[in-house]
């Protein structure tokens, strides 16, 4: 079923959390690996942000270049590359199971930027029913996000 490709499955469940949907903590990809995740059951946003560097080429944690909110459903594979964080956030009514082949592990760091300023760019919440996005803000200047599918996502950051 899984070819030896897959490493890890994740489970999100469809129970909101208040206002919010429910998600994974997210974490930065701080080495020199990609990650690819697919997903098998339900349908979820995997928000992803580019980190932003300044022109010491030194990371600047509390803003980001780019935040892409891919919507993904059975079948979808989306690609994360080094200095991009990611996170699942299930909008479904149904839990979210996805595989992703990471392998190296993570470290505390991958995890801490995240944590310091309280989840990723964006926040999904729902208001009457309707799917709402949120500012995080402990970040400064944030772009708006860039609502894609899977595909246009690969498309948009030339990894099709």
């Amino acid at each position: 079923m899984t070819n030896g490709k897959w490493a890890n499955m994740t489970v999100v469940t469809a129970e909101m959390i208040g206002n919010e949907y429910p998600k994974t903590f997210g974490h930065y990809h701080t080495k020199t690996i990609n990650e690819t995740t697919r997903v098998l059951i339900g349908e979820g946003i995997y928000q992803i942000q580019k980190k932003h560097f300044n022109t010491k080429g030194e990371w600047v944690h509390n803003m980001v270049d780019a935040v892409y909110l891919v919507k993904g459903e059975p079948g979808d594979e989306i690609l994360t590359t080094p200095d991009y964080a990611h996170s699942w956030t299930n909008v479904g009514k149904y839990p979210l199971v996805t595989y992703d082949d990471w392998r190296s592990g993570h470290t505390e760091l991958d995890y801490e930027q995240i944590e310091k300023l309280h989840g990723m760019a964006y926040y999904i919440t729902s208001k009457n029913g309707t799917l709402e996005l949120v500012p995080n803000q402990a970040y400064k200047d944030l772009p708006p996000p860039k609502i894609v599918s899977a595909k246009n996502y690969a498309e948009l950051v030339g990894l099709s």
